[in-house]
């Protein structure tokens, strides 16, 4: 049971008639800041990492690219076919591709890339995957131990980014950390964890996936990643021309933006659902009603207003809006409805006193409820408290 609510994705950046003013500066080096949750990720290897970055996706490409719509496209695969009974894939691979140090991208690539996933951290993203056949040096076809509906999907992620299997056996632990190798329209600078990240455009990048408005080498030359956990002091840098653009800006600043001339707020559609995960398996969350009651006690629609800006649309399921499956019949949404909350506690046998606190057989009706740090996840938290 959750109680969710969507956001979109928000960034900040110069103005257009700043952009034009700063144009050669900015064809040489762009600072961007990390968003929140990005900020502290330890390392650039996508096989073990638990947390990845934007920077992550310009230092690797995938076999396959996702739309905002959520299609799926090429991108190092060409093109691919699946089995009638869902049992095999056959990828075609894009060719002429190399890896930042200089080693080809071939079939024999893919199935060594795959194997490194065995008994790693990330390993159920490949485990559908029985055997990797190379059929030729461009083709590659997966033989399966299951039907796994999410092949395309697992392979646009970032946590397939597809990674030069040499250097990551000869690096070991350090891959990732002091080197990393991709095949990406960026290169790895340096690295300093919690600090920043610096990247240098790959002269040589022609085959960017046909989603991208531009297929060759990028238009900056170097882009540094700020890691500032601190949103004011994000916002101040932004303000006073320190970095030139946020990833992503917390909607109590939005206001703060619009009064500077010089920043602008774009939004992109969002990929993220804020709700509350429950233990189904403690009092008083083992009862269903009681489940049913906290979701539909909390008003999404006053914590869009007030903890969003109004950025945004109140979700009535866990999934985006994107997903066909998100489209539910209404007796399945979720929605605020007090009325409702209170018969089904009233049912539970948690009957409301004098102070107006529900208890049973002596008890109060209380709950632990922990949260992150940041300023969102902190305000949501006080919302549901209240």
């Amino acid at each position: 049971m959750t109680f969710p609510f969507r956001n979109s994705l928000l960034s900040a950046t110069v103005s257009h008639a700043a952009l034009l003013a700063a144009q050669g500066a900015l064809a040489q080096e762009a600072v961007f800041v990390m968003a929140g949750n990005e900020v502290g990720a330890p390392t650039y290897n996508p096989i073990k990492a638990t947390i990845l970055n934007t920077a992550s996706a310009l230092i690797f490409d995938r076999l396959v690219s996702q739309a905002a719509d959520l299609s799926y496209h090429p991108a190092l695969a060409e093109s691919w076919e699946e089995a009638p009974d869902g049992m095999s894939w056959t990828f075609h691979l894009k060719q002429g591709v190399t890896f930042h140090n200089g080693e080809p991208f071939t079939a024999q690539t893919v199935a060594d890339w795959l194997e490194l996933f065995k008994a790693a951290e990330n390993a159920y993203m490949t485990e559908a995957v029985a055997e990797v056949q190379v059929v030729d040096d461009h083709t590659v076809k997966f033989v399966m131990s299951r039907p796994e509906p999410n092949m395309l999907y697992n392979l646009s992620s970032t946590f397939m980014n597809v990674v030069e299997p040499k250097s990551y056996k000869e690096l070991g632990d350090n891959y990732g950390v002091t080197e990393v190798y991709g095949t990406g329209p960026y290169k790895l600078e340096s690295f300093a964890i919690g600090q920043e990240t610096v990247l240098v455009r790959n002269d040589d990048y022609t085959w960017g996936a046909p989603l991208a408005a531009n297929a060759g080498p990028a238009k900056i030359e170097k882009l540094t990643f700020r890691e500032i956990p601190e949103d004011s002091t994000a916002f101040l840098e932004l303000k006073t021309g320190g970095v030139d653009m946020l990833l992503s800006v917390p909607p109590d600043l939005t206001g703060e933006i619009a009064k500077e001339a010089n920043l602008a707020v774009v939004t992109l559609p969002g990929a993220d659902v804020w709700y509350m995960p429950i233990n189904v398996t403690k009092p008083p969350f083992d009862d269903i009603r009681v489940r049913e009651a906290a979701a539909k006690a909390i008003n999404q629609d006053e914590i869009l207003a007030s903890v969003f800006g109004g950025v945004g649309s109140v979700a009535d399921t866990f999934l985006i809006s994107g997903l066909p499956e998100s489209h539910v019949s209404d007796s399945a949404k979720i929605h605020y409805d007090p009325d409702r909350a209170n018969a089904l506690l009233d049912e539970a046998g948690w009957v409301k006193g004098a102070d107006g606190i529900r208890a049973k057989d002596g008890q109060p009706l209380k709950v632990s409820l922990w949260t992150q740090g940041d300023s969102i996840f902190r305000r949501l938290t006080e919302v549901v408290q209240a």
